[in-house]
């Protein structure tokens, strides 16, 4: 039997700063799910948004930041969901925001972290979310992002 494929939620790395002085934001989740766990931005896709929208809508709801720029990670999260015995593919977006923007927090997080790529690696229990961090530190803090990686949210 194939197991089945899911997509219906978004991963987003916000970035303020670059180079040495770029921090990336980690929230630590408060409901029954995964509680004081810290992670990425992330949630479901809505009916009629597209996977960037929804990474725009979820960064405001969960942080009430607003990205100044926004790009297509170029990679998917991907991980095996043992309850519903599924492959959950997940797209990931980077966000930079301005380094004033103040953070605050939904309900559904206790706690926010401005973290040097080694600091936040070492919050993240999940080896995927450890990969992307280095995936994101490397192409979109270290280096210049390819302009075809660019969303244009004006």
């Amino acid at each position: 039997m194939d197991l089945p494929i899911r997509c219906n939620s978004i991963a987003l790395y916000a970035v303020k700063g670059r180079g040495r002085a770029a921090r990336h934001l980690l929230v630590r989740r408060a409901g029954k799910r995964l509680r004081g766990h810290w992670e990425p931005i992330a949630g479901k896709i809505e009916k009629g948004e597209t996977a960037w929208q929804a990474a725009l809508r979820e960064l405001l709801e969960e942080t009430g930041l607003a990205a100044r720029e926004l790009y297509s990670a170029d990679t998917l999260e991907a991980f095996y969901a043992p309850r519903a015995d599924l492959i959950d593919l997940t797209p990931v977006f980077v966000a930079r925001v301005d380094e004033a923007a103040r953070v605050r927090l939904s309900k559904e997080h206790d706690a926010f972290a401005w973290l040097t790529a080694a600091q936040a690696e070492e919050k993240l229990i999940f080896s995927e979310q450890r990969r992307i961090l280095r995936h994101v530190e490397a192409l979109f803090v270290r280096k210049k992002p390819k302009e075809i990686l660019n969303i244009p949210i004006d």
